[in-house]
């Protein structure tokens, strides 16, 4: 994904004022981008506002 593809992507509305989350697929890791850090969200309950959040996922594992 290109940053063009991201800024027009079609996002639900009620999910533009969350936070930015990056799901680690390797190591099962939500990270939360808050403004100039980047922060391990280690509790399940907070994190998930609907199970349709978008995520940017990393460390796909490579298809043999």
């Amino acid at each position: 994904m290109t940053w063009r593809e991201l800024k027009e992507a079609q996002i639900d509305e009620r999910f533009l004022d969350t936070d930015i989350q990056l799901y680690d697929v390797q190591n099962d890791s939500t990270y939360i981008v808050d403004h100039d850090a980047l922060m391990l969200d280690d509790n399940d309950e907070d994190y998930l506002i609907d199970k349709n959040q978008p995520q940017l996922w990393f460390n796909w594992p490579e298809q043999d």
